[in-house]
């Protein structure tokens, strides 16, 4: 339990929860197992005497990955019940005999019709009668759900429908999420999926965020797409905290990223239950308003990250066929993994790790708490794969190849070529897969910084205050009409800023008859550079442009920002000092490895695989061949080899 201080940043994962405190010139850390019953407890125990809390969550995301959210009814016109179902036709896995696509969170037994109907441009066709809205409710509450989402077609235009039902359905006592609340933008699958995915997370995350608001004075919340936000916000739109753990890791990799020059890199946010990963492009992270996460769509401005279900405490199991499986079920924080020695079974990355040397059981936190290796050896042994180490190099195999996939999708897949690309990873497991999958991707560079454990807690420490609004739009035109736009936009401006923030406004637009967008800032001249603006765009991004084709401009979002605080480097001494060698395996073959803590370690110092850097938050793993440099701000660049 950290003192009576006043300022806190911290991350809630589904294995450890992350505090940071701010104590004069230095900051205090503080890694505690999560409390998945109740996520808040574990957070509240070591932040007693804070009075402001910052703070990233992964609450929602575990959630959705893990499919543990409240049972959830959702209400759409009359017509459009199998639009979850339907989607957009997409075939991720083009060349298989039998596709399997991912289920919708809401069953057809949960889907219900109204009778109501809006056109696109807002006008009414079929009025929502009372007599309706009694119908609906009443088959609702039937259903025995404790949350509802409410996606009518185009309600981002004509909300008025939506707020009655959702008023209706508040007054018996049900949790709602309303899409023209949630998602003002068009798309009916994608707006009713990222309408469900809110609906489907606010049993979890309304008690969770109750529980904080009442112990502490301030706290905020890091929102999905970058920037914190108030608890009381974060609890009327839960779904913009999805992403809000892999967000605060991004920030704090791009800062880390700005101080070493880097530009263009990908960074790999390893914990206990997921893997996150994210581009930085010419110092920016990438955003999207058409993300997703295990599968599902969500319209929504956020951070361009990539979210799978693997992580140090990923479940690993032999099918019924004999193939091996990793995640994305997780041992979590309770029992944990079998290492842990609170009462799992289950064999686990982690576990794999331990067994094969490559996380040292001594060295957990530090030295804080000890893992067992016997333990760890008897999950491996009960896979029935062979030896031990031999049943840990395979789980660890897997967990690559299913990481080094994803990774190929956000860099490849979009146009980015690795080895171009420096890898940034933390998290508490990402330095310990790193080499690896660098080495799979051909990347040359990896940058390690201090502490990468606590990089998204200090992410979330680091980050200013957000507010943001998106106005629909829907205008056809080639030549955008400049008089009309500057007055929405300075109406969008002066709700948004007060003196201490600055605004920024963004405009998504597309040719006509096309599905997608690009996001293109407003500059202060408006002019019809607008226009010009999106060719040019389009021309780097796809290579050609549609002469003639008129343009759609979709709608705006403006982005309010205060600055941000000011805090100590994160530095952390540690209790080990003196080099050691023990005997750890890579790909099978047994090494005589060098042990060494990393606060032992100065600025030039080099390491040479096969070696093991550990630290508080986070180990390194160096395998043969590898090697590793000390830079001046205490961050290590590892060459892979």
């Amino acid at each position: 339990m950290v003192g009576a201080l006043s300022t806190a940043g911290a991350d809630t994962g589904g294995t450890f929860t992350d505090v940071l405190v701010v104590d004069g010139e230095r900051l205090v850390a503080r890694k505690v197992p999560s409390t998945p019953a109740d996520p808040a407890q574990a957070l509240l125990a070591a932040t007693v005497g804070v009075t402001h809390l910052a703070h990233s969550t992964t609450v929602a995301t575990n959630a959705v990955l893990e499919r543990r959210g409240g049972p959830t009814a959702l209400l759409c016109t009359a017509g459009f019940e199998d639009v979850l179902e339907i989607g957009r036709q997409a075939r991720p896995a083009l060349y298989a005999l039998h596709p399997r696509l991912v289920p919708p969170l809401v069953d057809a037994a949960h889907r219900l019709g109204v009778v109501e109907r809006v056109g696109p441009d807002g006008v009414v066709l079929t009025v929502l009668t009372d007599a309706e809205i009694a119908r609906v409710v009443d088959a609702v509450a039937a259903l025995s759900v404790q949350s509802v989402a409410v996606c009518l077609l185009h309600g981002y235009v004509h909300p008025a429908h939506e707020r009655r039902l959702g008023a209706a359905l508040t007054a018996r006592g049900l949790m709602v999420s309303l899409s023209s609340a949630v998602s003002r933008l068009s798309g009916e699958f994608e707006r009713s999926s990222t309408t469900v995915i809110d609906a489907f997370v606010r049993p979890v995350m309304t008690p969770y965020l109750s529980s904080l608001a009442a112990s502490i004075d301030s706290v905020s919340v890091l929102r999905s797409g970058g920037g914190a936000m108030s608890a009381e916000e974060a609890a009327a739109r839960p779904i913009t905290t999805v992403l809000s753990g892999p967000a605060a890791g991004v920030a704090g990799a791009a800062a880390v990223a700005r101080l070493h020059g880097v530009t263009h890199a990908l960074t790999l946010d390893m914990g206990g239950t997921s893997t996150d990963l994210a581009l930085l492009v010419d110092g920016a992270p990438a955003k999207t308003d058409e993300g997703e996460v295990a599968g599902l769509p969500i319209s929504l401005s956020m951070l361009a990250v990539h979210t799978i279900g693997a992580g140090g405490g990923s479940l690993a199991q032999v099918d019924a066929g004999g193939a091996l499986k990793v995640g994305p079920a997780s041992a979590g924080a309770d029992p944990g993994p079998a290492a842990y020695g609170t009462g799992g079974s289950v064999a686990t990355v982690t576990d794999a790790l331990v067994v094969l040397g490559q996380l040292p059981v001594d060295r957990f936190l530090d030295g804080e708490r000890r893992l067992s290796l016997e333990a760890a050896t008897a999950a491996m042994l009960a896979l029935d794969l062979g030896r031990a180490e031999i049943a840990a190099d395979a789980v660890l195999a897997v967990a690559v190849a299913q990481i080094e996939r994803a990774m190929r999708h956000v860099s490849v897949e979009r146009g980015h070529d690795p080895a171009e690309l420096c890898l940034i990873p933390f998290g508490g497991a990402g330095p310990m897969l790193a080499v690896e999958l660098a080495r799979a991707l051909g990347m040359r560079r990896i940058l390690v910084p201090p502490q990468p454990g606590l990089l998204c807690a200090y992410g979330a420490l680091s980050s200013s205050l957000v507010r943001e609004e998106v106005v629909p739009l829907g205008w056809i035109r080639r030549e955008l009409l400049v008089a009309e736009l500057s007055e929405i936009t300075t109406a969008l401006q002066q709700r948004l800023r007060n003196p201490e923030t600055t605004v920024s406004i963004v405009a998504r637009i597309r040719y006509r008859g096309q599905g997608a967008t690009l996001d293109v800032p407003l500059q202060e001249d408006l002019g019809a550079d607008l226009g010009e603006a999106f060719i040019a765009q389009h021309q780097r991004r796809y290579g050609h442009v549609l002469v003639g084709r008129e343009l759609e401009l979709v709608s705006l979002r403006g982005r309010a920002s205060s600055p941000a605080p000011v805090l100590p480097p994160l530095t952390l001494p540690s209790a080990h000092s003196a080099r050691q060698r023990r005997q750890a395996w890579f790909q099978g073959v047994a090494h005589d490895t060098e042990l060494v803590a990393r606060a032992s370690l100065v600025a030039g110092d080099v390491i040479q695989g096969p070696a093991i850097v550990t630290e508080y938050s986070a180990t390194l793993v160096l395998p043969p061949g590898a090697v590793a440099t000390v830079l001046s701000d205490g961050s290590l660049t590892v060459e892979p080899l």
